[in-house]
């Protein structure tokens, strides 16, 4: 895969960002973008919840409010995260003539050497998260559209844990798995100091795209994104499960 890098690290709204994803999405699969690796951030930090996920179900409403976070929908399917503005990196691939495994596997095998770069050991656990030492340190989602494949996800190198709280998991669940802030790590905690934002993005850049041209975001892509963007703005598809 022969892929251009783009460092989007200013950070969007939650509802820009899954419009710019969406939009590169459609655009690969008519084949007027190639083949691209985003690295971005969420701002304000944020919630997103996969795309078939019951809304109230997953997530305190009231919480969020009341923590100042808003909360969207992806396109992807997945689970609900907690972006925090200050201790993730966000990323996404896409690219053309590969199904949705093939790039997480691919992903996962870069995700992994992005973390050796710290000295820690992640493992790919099929189908879509990253590991280390048992613990979820990366998750991500994906979705395909006519040849073309979209697989976004987190980099969890600082982020505030206590924040977890505002998503909710059945209980039968979560006597069977824990609660969510016990089941991840970041890699300041797997390493006991405190990593910052350009250490995370030299990692990302190392494991996903070492090679990569540094480009910015199409402008075709950035006029699509401003049409799709009243989607996610829209209570309707907020709250369609």
């Amino acid at each position: 895969m022969g892929f251009r890098l783009i460092l989007d690290l200013e950070g969007r709204d939650p509802h820009w960002q899954m419009a710019i994803d969406e939009a590169f999405l459609i655009l690969r699969a008519l084949d007027l973008v190639g083949d691209y690796v985003r690295l971005w951030t969420f701002r304000p930090t944020s919630v997103s919840i996969g795309k078939f996920q019951e809304l109230e179900a997953t997530v305190d409403l009231n919480e969020a409010s009341r923590l100042g976070l808003p909360v969207v929908r992806r396109f992807t399917g997945g689970g609900a995260v907690v972006h925090d503005s200050d201790g993730e990196v966000t990323w996404t691939v896409v690219t053309r003539g590969r199904n949705v495994e093939e790039v997480y596997s691919w992903a996962g095998e870069g995700l992994r050497r992005a973390l050796a770069s710290f000295g820690l050991k992640g493992e790919f656990v099929p189908v879509n998260d990253v590991v280390v030492n048992g613990r979820k340190i990366v998750g991500m989602a994906g979705a395909s559209r006519r040849g073309a494949v979209l697989v976004h996800g987190t980099f969890m190198y600082d982020t505030d844990l206590s924040l977890m709280r505002v998503l909710r998991l059945p209980k039968e669940k979560e006597a069977v798995r824990g609660k969510p802030e016990e089941r991840v790590i970041t890699v300041s905690k797997a390493l006991g100091r405190k990593v910052s934002r350009d250490e995370a993005v030299r990692a990302l850049r190392a494991g996903l795209c070492e090679d990569c041209v540094e480009s910015s975001i199409p402008e075709g892509v950035l006029d699509l994104a401003s049409e799709l963007r009243w989607k996610y703005t829209n209570e309707g598809w907020l709250r369609w499960r």
